[in-house]
C-alpha cells in the first residue's frame, strides 16, 4: 500500500549482497515499469553494473566505494590539518546519534 505508482522519488540505498532475491538492477526495472515518472536512485557495488543501471533508467547510481574514497581523501586532509583526537570525538558523536536499522 505505498503508492509507488505516484512516487516521485525512490531511494535504494541497499547494495545487492544484502537484497534477497532481487538485485538492484531488477528493482530498478520493476520500480521504472511501477512508476515511470519517479527518480529513482540506486546503489550498485560495479561501474559496470551502475552503468546498466543507467541504462535501464536510474537517475542515480551510487557507487559506496567511490564515494568513500572520496570521503577519505577529506578525512586524511582533516586529520592532517587539525588535532585528530578532535576529528575523531566528532565522528564517534556522530555514530552515537544514529539509529542502525540493519542488524
Amino acid at each position: 500500500h505505498l503508492h509507488l505508482d505516484q512516487a516521485k522519488v525512490i531511494i535504494s540505498t541497499l547494495p545487492d549482497y544484502i537484497l534477497k532475491g532481487i538485485s538492484n538492477a531488477k528493482l530498478l526495472k520493476f520500480l521504472r515499469q511501477l512508476a515511470p515518472q519517479a527518480k529513482i536512485i540506486t546503489t550498485s557495488e560495479r561501474i559496470d553494473q551502475a552503468l546498466t543501471m543507467y541504462n535501464c533508467g536510474a537517475s542515480y547510481v551510487s557507487l559506496p566505494r567511490i564515494r568513500t574514497a572520496k570521503h577519505l581523501v577529506d578525512v586524511l586532509e582533516s586529520i592532517a590539518q587539525e588535532d585528530c583526537h578532535d576529528f575523531i570525538k566528532l565522528e564517534v558523536e556522530a555514530l552515537k546519534e544514529r539509529k542502525e536499522v540493519i542488524a
